[in-house]
């Protein structure tokens, strides 16, 4: 099955049209796309496929730019409890729970640092300002606006230096 919509969040931070394309099994050629593409207005399409050579392969002749890989991790249920001991110097806080101290320079720092290795940053039709400031809503979405489930902060020395998220959908949890 193909999934294909306008993503509202990227759109509206972007100021461009932006769709989301996911591909869950080997396309045999790119037309089944392209009619879907005809029917909207599209600035940019951030696809999600599974490793699929033949996907790359049309992909790539529809010109997208394959700059990044992202992947998705989708965990079977455990019984286990509890984190494996970090250096002492580390602490994992539970957002909602601990509600950690974090400022805005902490904010605009992480997502510099998280942006750098985007999809967002290596497209060259996007201003690296446009996706600096898209990271920055997803993180203060995430731990303000009840955006996922559920954040992870990793602190040393009271400075928020890494995010973890954990959204919910249909019974599954994705980070």
């Amino acid at each position: 099955m193909i999934k294909f919509y306008q993503d509202k969040f990227d759109s509206e931070v972007l100021g461009r049209k932006v769709f989301k394309l996911y591909l869950d099994h080997s396309l045999n050629n790119e037309k089944e796309l392209l009619s879907i593409f005809k029917q909207h207005q599209i600035d940019v399409i951030f696809c999600f496929s599974i490793f699929s050579n033949k996907n790359i392969a049309i992909l790539e002749k529809l010109n997208f730019n394959l700059s990044s890989i992202r992947n998705t991790y989708k965990f079977a249920s455990s019984t286990e409890k509890g984190l494996f001991k970090l250096d002492s110097r580390f602490k994992i806080l539970q957002c909602n729970k601990d509600k950690p101290r974090i400022t805005r320079s902490d904010i605009l720092s992480l997502a510099k640092v998280i942006g750098s290795t985007s999809r967002y940053f290596h497209d060259t039709n996007i201003p690296k300002s446009l996706a600096h400031r898209l990271y920055v809503k997803w993180i203060e979405n995430s731990l303000y606006k009840n955006y996922v489930n559920e954040s992870f902060c990793l602190v040393v020395k009271n400075k928020l230096i890494g995010l973890a998220t954990l959204k919910l959908k249909g019974g599954d949890g994705y980070i």
